[in-house]
C-alpha cells in the first residue's frame, strides 16, 4: 500500500505544469526582450509580463529560446505564441508560452480629488506615464486642461478626459452683448441679446435690437 501510495504521488507530479517568470533574469528576460523588439511600438513604452510557459520540464537542456511572433501579438493585452528550444543550433522541443502586453504613454492625472463645476488650475494636474487602456479621449497636454472647469467629479491619480471638462462661461443666455462688424473702412458696434450660453473661442446665437437673429464668436 505504502509502495502504491509513493508511485501515484510520483505520477502527478509529472503533470504539474511548470513555468518561466518575467521577473527570470534569465529565460523570462530573454522572452520580453524578444517580444518588445519585435512589436511595432516605442520600446521604452512597452512592457512584458506574465510569461508562463507551461510544461516547461519537458525540454530538458538547452542553450538558446527564440519566440516565433505572430500577427496577432501585436495587439494589447494577453498573447499566446510558440517558444522554440535550440541545443547546439538544433530545434529539441516547441511549447506554447503565454504573456500579456502593456503600452505606456503620457496624459495629464489629476492630483488631488476635483468637485464638479470647479477651476482647475495648473497645479491640480500633472502629465504622467499611464497605461495606453485608460488614455481614449484622454488629454496629452496640462495647458489643455489648466483654466478649465469640471463637468463632473473627479478623482485624484484619475485620467482626464476630454469629456471631463468644459471651458469657463463667458456669456450666459440672456446677457447683453456688444456685436461688432468690421469692414475694411468701418466698424459698427451694437447691442444684442445672447440667446445661448458660450465660452472664450465659441460661437453664440445672438438676437440685435431689430430682432435680427445672427451669430457671433
Amino acid at each position: 500500500m505504502f509502495k502504491r501510495v509513493i508511485s501515484l504521488l510520483f505520477i502527478i507530479a509529472l503533470f504539474v505544469p511548470a513555468a518561466a517568470s518575467a521577473a527570470d533574469p534569465g529565460l523570462g528576460g530573454s522572452i520580453a526582450r524578444q517580444i518588445i523588439d519585435a512589436l511595432p511600438w516605442d520600446k521604452a513604452n512597452v512592457e512584458v509580463t506574465d510569461i508562463s510557459i507551461p510544461m516547461l520540464d519537458e525540454v530538458g537542456s538547452y542553450d538558446d529560446a527564440r519566440v516565433r511572433i505572430p500577427m496577432s501579438m501585436a495587439k494589447l493585452g494577453k498573447a499566446t505564441f510558440p517558444v522554440c528550444f535550440f541545443k547546439n543550433g538544433v530545434e529539441v522541443k516547441t511549447l506554447w508560452a503565454t504573456a500579456r502586453i502593456k503600452a505606456y504613454r503620457q496624459a495629464v492625472v489629476s492630483l488631488k480629488p476635483l468637485k464638479a463645476n470647479r477651476r482647475i488650475n495648473i497645479d491640480d494636474v500633472k502629465l504622467t506615464r499611464v497605461d495606453v487602456e485608460d488614455t481614449q479621449d484622454s488629454i496629452f497636454a496640462v495647458s489643455e486642461v489648466a483654466g478649465m472647469f469640471s463637468k463632473r467629479p473627479i478623482r485624484a491619480g484619475e485620467v482626464i478626459k476630454k469629456t471631463y471638462i468644459k471651458p469657463e462661461r463667458l456669456v450666459k443666455r440672456g446677457d447683453i452683448v456688444v456685436v461688432s462688424v468690421e469692414g475694411e473702412t468701418i466698424i459698427i458696434k451694437s447691442k444684442g441679446t445672447a440667446t445661448e450660453d458660450g465660452s472664450m473661442g465659441g460661437s453664440i446665437g445672438v438676437r440685435t435690437a431689430s430682432g435680427r437673429e445672427i451669430s457671433g464668436r
